[in-house]
């Protein structure tokens, strides 16, 4: 559960933190994941909390499958 808040937490400091005001509705989550925007804003501080993100979500899920292989249910 803790991994899956600090996931959120990540992802919502990369919202707060890119090169301009996000929009949830109007753009792609990956767009957070970029390290320079279309117009050539830099986005690397952003870049860095989107990932850290998906990394985190990454290892929770092997964790979590790794542990049910191990010990069942």
């Amino acid at each position: 559960m803790a991994g899956t808040a600090l996931a959120a937490l990540l992802m919502a400091t990369a919202a707060a933190v890119y090169a301009k005001p996000y929009s949830w509705s109007g753009e792609y989550l990956s767009a957070m994941g970029r390290t320079a925007l279309q117009n050539g804003k830099p986005n690397l501080l952003g870049s860095v909390f989107f990932n850290a993100s998906l990394i985190s979500c990454g290892l929770l899920c092997f964790w979590y499958f790794l542990l049910r292989l191990r010990y069942g249910n």
